[in-house]
């Protein structure tokens, strides 16, 4: 029985991505592509590069992807029925699930005919990334959309890793998803239409927002029948994200609402919830990010909004330790020239009501040398929709793909 334990180097590698670029050119029905023999010329050369362990590893890594080209079905020699499938294989296989990936793929393509294609797909995918191949796994995820589509915890796992191996082919799917929503779960929905809307640097053009309300509205009408969890909870929260890019704030804070039915005490959607209200209902916003700050998040949020809140109400002390307090919590250049900009402001009013004292003169002069070509004059109290505009705020303005 081989090792199951090849050797990872540049050769192997490379062979890999080879046999991928392969795979893709056949999968277009490219068979007489120069391109293609091309690569099989350096698949050849690489070959006397390997040794047996390797070799086991790839024809097996083969065997996978012609098994896509093949439309899910089994092999022509191998195993087509359950009853061919040995008690000792079956316990090889859960023997390696964790602990040896390349084994595992071995025993699953033994064990093939116990599982649907759609679990196939998903346990291969999750294989391939285990083993650090993480663009293969992405072909196998994608054949998980394609063979599960109603599925939002497969559908969302899939794209959340598609999305770390291949963002291009991301907003392709993307696209593929929205033109027939009623196909997809509203969850793989959700996340496309949040992809697509990544696209727009400004605000989106009248008609693509039409079309994008059009499908959130779809999944926010769908959402309420899918079974209950954590994935739904984090769709609402995209969705919540998506809808404030598409300047439906009222939408956006009802999909906040529904997440937070799910998850009441989650700190990102009470943050989120308070920068959604920050404009409109200025005291309950305050109030939920005074629990946070007391809680000691490590979150921005909460100290930026609470230093704007009290600086707006001349509240300089308290401005000034919020400020100091998000400051040690953001590395991002714009908040932190933002947070000397109001660090100054309080100071500056501060010797205003007492010119005779010489550590708040030092400390103004310092953060004037701070905040470049700045001048008295020139500063502004920010005005409270400016926080909040563009996904509910300037400094997190996008969620990542929810992990499934």
């Amino acid at each position: 029985m081989p090792s199951f334990d090849p050797k990872i180097d540049e050769a192997f590698r490379e062979y890999a991505k080879l046999e991928l670029r392969c795979h893709l050119i056949l999968s277009a029905g490219q068979e007489d592509s120069p391109d293609l023999a091309d690569v099989e010329e350096q698949m050849t050369l690489l070959w006397e590069k390997l040794d047996e362990d390797q070799r086991q590893c790839l024809n097996g890594m083969a065997s996978d992807l012609n098994w896509i080209r093949r439309h899910f079905e089994p092999p022509p020699k191998g195993r087509k029925t359950p009853n061919e499938v040995s008690e000792d294989d079956q316990r090889e296989l859960r023997s390696a699930v964790g602990v040896n990936w390349h084994k595992f793929l071995h025993f699953l393509r033994l064990c093939a005919p116990l599982s649907s294609p759609d679990m196939l797909a998903v346990l291969r995918a999750r294989a391939y990334t285990a083993a650090d191949m993480p663009e293969i796994g992405g072909i196998f995820y994608e054949q998980v959309i394609k063979l599960a589509p109603g599925s939002s915890d497969l559908g969302l796992e899939a794209l959340t890793h598609i999305k770390a191996a291949n963002p291009e082919r991301l907003s392709e799917l993307a696209e593929e998803i929205v033109s027939s929503p009623l196909r997809y779960a509203p969850a793989m929905v959700a996340i496309a239409v949040q992809e697509l809307l990544n696209r727009y640097d400004l605000d989106v053009p009248t008609t693509d927002r039409d079309r994008y309300l059009v499908l959130l509205n779809d999944v926010f009408s769908r959402l309420p029948f899918e079974p209950p969890g954590p994935d739904k909870m984090l769709v609402y929260r995209e969705m919540a994200f998506a809808y404030s890019l598409l300047r439906d704030e009222v939408k956006g804070h009802a999909c906040i609402e529904e997440a937070l039915k799910i998850a009441p005490e989650n700190e990102d959607l009470r943050i989120l919830k308070g920068m959604s209200l920050y404009e409109s209902d200025t005291d309950e916003a305050v109030a939920i990010f005074q629990d946070l700050t007391q809680k000691k998040t490590d979150d921005v949020h909460p100290y930026l909004f609470l230093a704007h809140y009290h600086l707006t109400r001349k509240n300089f002390g308290l401005s000034l330790e919020m400020s100091r307090n998000a400051w040690s919590k953001t590395a991002d250049n714009l908040v932190r020239a933002r947070l000397l900009e109001w660090q100054t402001i309080s100071l500056e009013q501060a010797a205003t009501l007492d010119p005779s004292d010489e550590r708040i003169k030092l400390n103004v002069a310092v953060l004037i040398n701070s905040v470049q070509n700045a001048k008295k004059s020139d500063w502004r109290i920010e005005d409270p929709n400016r926080l909040t505009s563009n996904g509910f705020g300037f400094v997190r303005t996008q969620p990542p793909v929810p992990v499934s």
